[in-house]
């Protein structure tokens, strides 16, 4: 997860453990953890649920070319929630990294599946926390399928409204 971690709504770390636990070996890597005290207490949050410390890895707010680079070392999002990722889901979606997101009724709920829609990935927004862990752990298996997206995802964001330049300024001289 690359959001921040003023993101992270109550049932985020029990969600994440199951993911975690759904995959053996599996590990978590959260950037824009800035202390050491935050990653302490994170590790004590995960723990409660059965994720061992080292299983986690945290990595502070990096300059933007180091926060790209950062995306070729995980094979997938874990969105956080109630508060989704806008800009984040978009930088991921660019990198080639799908984004697991739960979506909800509030704008701030729904921002990363909007995202994901545009880019043909409505299958990676769900509507419950089992529904997210079940996404998250068969994604994470599918190391083939993963692959094979991620190969791809680039060149899908490209074709995207939000990538053509004429449709974007006509819809901005529109709304003017």
């Amino acid at each position: 997860s690359f959001n921040r971690l003023s993101k992270l709504g109550a049932s985020v770390v029990p969600t994440w453990s199951r993911v975690l636990l759904g995959v053996p070996g599996s590990r978590l890597l959260m950037a824009n953890v800035p202390e050491a005290a935050q990653a302490d207490a994170l590790r004590r949050q995960f723990a409660e649920y059965g994720v061992a410390p080292d299983r986690l890895s945290f990595v502070p707010r990096l300059p933007l070319a180091d926060y790209f680079a950062l995306h070729h070392e995980v094979d997938l999002l874990l969105d956080t929630f109630p508060y989704t990722g806008g800009t984040t889901t978009q930088h991921a979606l660019w990198m080639g990294v799908p984004t697991v997101t739960l979506t909800g009724p509030r704008r701030s709920e729904r921002i990363s599946t909007a995202n994901l829609a545009r880019a043909g990935l409505e299958d990676w927004s769900v509507s419950s926390t089992e529904a997210y862990v079940a996404r998250a752990v068969a994604a994470a298996k599918d190391i083939e399928g993963l692959a094979a997206l991620r190969a791809g995802l680039r060149e899908r964001i490209l074709t995207t409204p939000l990538c053509q330049a004429g449709t974007v300024a006509r819809s901005l001289e529109a709304a003017w």
